[in-house]
């Protein structure tokens, strides 16, 4: 099988075999060439770059039984693909180019080690994907209090991190779009020190948590699960676009275990078992699923605003900027759908995902009290374009 690695890239580490990768079909969208080698270059200015990345998360999927590290999948074939430079606060639309060019590629499974409030055509090159008979996995997120994109959307499978000893990840994200849990505690990883000079390669387990590692769990499950029945015999039963469909009515309904006293609703179906996924026999026809799909209905722009929170309808959305206009200094632009710009519901979603606080006041509709907060944090924040929309003078509240 052929895995989609949207990636900080790789490097040759003794434990990443160059037989684990194909070099032929690797791609640097970042520097516009066909080479995607890590530079292992962490900015000063940004502390969220994650050097290495790829190659830690490749590891979990495709390292060969030969050595120390064995991948999920240890027969697949990884396409790396250098998308990010952090696997947080991603915008851009680089993944989604890289997404439609897993399917150019001939890959299987797509594997999302990222995250962020939207992208830019993701969702759309997601679809694509899907409707080609790929299945897309995508990490659930961590330490913030939401589901983030692109996993929040219904068309990716949404991996959430589980411990060591069967619990749920105390820092992964979590809630009703969550599909299954896989894990991501404490995982050992083809590791590279990207702080030496030249790099030091090793096998280490220290602080390789997060949804991350779930989500090259199960992307290497996916694989697993398309060669045990092959690819072209899933599309001839089932129709391409249908493929993961199946995988995801299996994984619901054969393909986990489930610990005593675990939340559904939160966390999924359970946690992955790959044997007993393999081991369910296919369905007689495409099941019928019931999927979250809070904010399918949202118009774009308003996309970001629909990942934080996804608690919330359109029109409860809606209200609550309503009420933000109310009470700002002079008229915020028109709050319905179309008066929304990309930008001011971007700037919006980060604000109300770097504050809990404030995040808990719009769920709980409490719009004087919300509104007040978000004004003062879009003043203390540095969000130009929007504290000029509200009335603020500078970028510090007055």
């Amino acid at each position: 099988m052929r895995i989609g690695h949207p990636d900080t890239g790789y490097v040759l580490h003794p434990e990443l075999e160059p037989d684990a990768l194909d070099l032929m079909s690797d791609l640097d969208l970042l520097s516009g060439d066909d080479d995607a080698r890590d530079p292992l270059v962490k900015r000063w200015w940004f502390p969220f770059d994650t050097p290495g990345h790829g190659t830690h998360t490749g590891s979990v999927i495709a390292s060969r039984e030969r050595g120390q590290v064995c991948g999920v999948a240890p027969e697949s074939t990884l396409v790396p693909i250098r998308t990010i430079t952090s696997v947080t606060q991603v915008f851009d639309g680089d993944v989604a180019k890289a997404v439609r060019y897993t399917v150019q590629a001939g890959c299987q499974v797509v594997s999302l080690s990222l995250g962020g409030l939207g992208f830019n055509g993701l969702r759309a090159a997601i679809r694509h994907a899907v409707a080609q008979g790929l299945i897309v996995v995508a990490a659930a997120g961590q330490r913030v209090g939401f589901v983030v994109a692109p996993a929040v959307y219904p068309e990716c499978v949404a991996a959430a991190a589980s411990t060591a000893d069967d619990r749920p990840w105390p820092s992964s994200s979590h809630g009703p779009a969550v599909d299954i849990c896989a894990p991501g505690e404490r995982i050992w990883v083809a590791e590279v020190d990207a702080a030496s000079r030249p790099p030091v390669f090793r096998v280490s387990n220290t602080d390789h948590d997060g949804t991350s590692y779930a989500t090259a769990h199960m992307a290497g499950v996916a694989a697993l699960w398309v060669a045990h029945h092959g690819h072209a015999e899933l599309k001839a039963r089932y129709g391409a676009e249908q493929i993961q469909s199946v995988f995801l009515h299996l994984l619901g309904t054969a393909g986990h275990r489930r610990p005593a006293g675990w939340d559904t609703g939160q966390w999924g179906a359970g946690i992955v078992d790959a044997e007993a996924l393999l081991s369910a026999p296919l369905p007689a026809a495409v099941p019928v699923l019931r999927r979250f799909t809070a904010g399918a209905d949202l118009p774009t722009p308003w996309e970001p605003l629909a990942v934080v929170l996804p608690e919330l309808g359109a029109d409860e959305i809606e209200e609550r900027l309503a009420g933000l206009a109310r009470h700002a200094a002079r008229p915020l632009v028109d709050v319905t759908a179309a008066g929304v710009t990309a930008s001011y519901a971007a700037e919006m979603a980060r604000l109300l995902a770097e504050n809990p606080v404030l995040r808990a006041r719009f769920v709980e509709d409490k719009p004087g009290t919300a509104a007040g907060l978000l004004l003062a944090e879009i003043g203390s924040a540095g969000s130009w374009s929007l504290a000029d929309a509200v009335g603020c003078a500078s970028p510090r509240w007055v």
